[in-house]
C-alpha cells in the first residue's frame, strides 16, 4: 500500500503498446494464466497529469486521505483479456531516486502470492476474515485456499521473478519496466522453433 503501483501502471499506459489486465486484481485460474478484471486506476491527487480531469473523480477515504479514480472509459481500448504467466515483479517502494531490479526465486515470489492472493493480508476484508471468524468457518475455506495455492504456483512456475524496488520518479520507474519487458520480448522472439516428431507404435 501506498508503493507507487498504481502510478507505475498509469504512467505504463502512457507508452505505446503497454496494455492493461487490472488495477488491483486480475483473477488467476488453475493452470496459472492470467485474466483481466479492470476497474479503475486508482491514483494519489497529483501523481499523474496526463489523465484528463473529466475521467478522474476525487474519493475521500476515512483512513488514507483522498484519492482520484481514473474512469475505465480513459483505458478500456489498452484492456488486454488474457495473458500468460512471464515476468511477475515483486514490488516494494525506495526512499531512493532511482529504480532497480534483481532477479529474485520462487520462494520469495510464493511468500508474496501466500500473503496477498491466498490470504488477503493486504485487504482489509482478508484480515477482517481472519480475525473475526472462528477456526471452524475458517478451516471451511480451505478448499478455496488450497486452489488458491495451487493458482499461485503454476503461475510462478511460468513466469521469471523480480525484485521491484521503485523510486521517488515514477517516470522513471515506467522506463525502467518497459527495458525489461522489452528485453523479455526480445528473448522470446529470439527462441528457435522446434519441431516435434511423433511415432506410432505397435
Amino acid at each position: 500500500m501506498g508503493g507507487g503501483k498504481n502510478r507505475l501502471g498509469a504512467n505504463l499506459l502512457q507508452l505505446p503498446g503497454i496494455e492493461l489486465l487490472s488495477d488491483d486484481s486480475p483473477l488467476i485460474d488453475h493452470r496459472g494464466r492470467v485474466y483481466a478484471f479492470p476497474l479503475r486506476l486508482g491514483l494519489l491527487p497529483g501523481s499523474l497529469e496526463a489523465i484528463p480531469e473529466k475521467e478522474l473523480r476525487r474519493v475521500e477515504r476515512m483512513e488514507f486521505g483522498p484519492k482520484m479514480l481514473a474512469s475505465y472509459r480513459y483505458f478500456e481500448d489498452r484492456i488486454r483479456p488474457q495473458a500468460d504467466g512471464c515476468l511477475l515483479f515483486l514490488g516494494s517502494r525506495s526512499l531512493g531516486s532511482k529504480c532497480t531490479v534483481q532477479k529474485a526465486g520462487g520462494l520469495s515470489a510464493l511468500w508474496a502470492m501466500t500473503s496477498n492472493c491466498i490470504v488477503g493480508l493486504g485487504l482489509f476484508q482478508g484480515m477482517e476474515f481472519v480475525f473475526q471468524r472462528s477456526v471452524w468457518e475458517i478451516a471451511a475455506r480451505a478448499l478455496v485456499a488450497r486452489r488458491r495455492f495451487a493458482a499461485s504456483v503454476r503461475l510462478i512456475h511460468r513466469a521469471q521473478v523480480f525484485h521491484l524496488s521503485l523510486g521517488r520518479d515514477g517516470v522513471e520507474n515506467a522506463r525502467v519496466v518497459e527495458t525489461i519487458l522489452e528485453a523479455a520480448k526480445t528473448r522470446i522472439a529470439a527462441r528457435p522453433a522446434t519441431a516435434v516428431k511423433t511415432s506410432r507404435s505397435r
